[in-house]
C-alpha cells in the first residue's frame, strides 16, 4: 500500500514539476515546489491510510453493545426467535412432487 501512495505523490510532484516549468518559473523554485507537493501528499495519504486502519481495526476489536449482541444476521433478535411461532415466511416449503 505504502508503495502506491509514493507513485501517487510522486506522480503529483512531477506533474507540479512540468506546470511550473511550463510557467517558466525558475528551475529552484520549480523543483521546491515539486518536492514540496510530493512530500505533503505522501504525509496527507499516509495519515489518511493509518486513520482508517486504526478506526477499522478499532471497530473489528470493540465489543458489542447490549443490542447488537441479542441480534441474529437477519435483524431478529434470539428471544423473538425462541418464543414467536413459526411463520409462513420463516418454514421451508416442501418440494413439490
Amino acid at each position: 500500500m505504502r508503495s502506491l501512495l509514493t507513485y501517487t505523490s510522486s506522480l503529483l510532484g512531477a506533474f507540479v514539476l512540468f506546470w511550473q516549468l511550463w510557467k517558466f518559473v525558475p528551475l529552484e523554485r520549480a523543483l521546491l515546489s515539486a518536492a514540496t507537493a510530493a512530500v505533503g501528499s505522501y504525509l496527507v495519504l499516509l495519515g489518511g491510510y493509518l486513520t482508517v486502519r486504526w478506526i477499522l481495526q478499532q471497530t473489528s476489536t470493540a465489543k458489542p453493545t447490549k443490542d447488537q449482541q441479542g441480534t441474529l444476521p437477519d435483524g431478529d433478535s434470539e428471544t423473538s426467535a425462541k418464543t414467536a411461532a413459526p411463520t409462513a415466511s420463516r418454514t421451508p416449503t416442501p418440494a413439490a412432487a
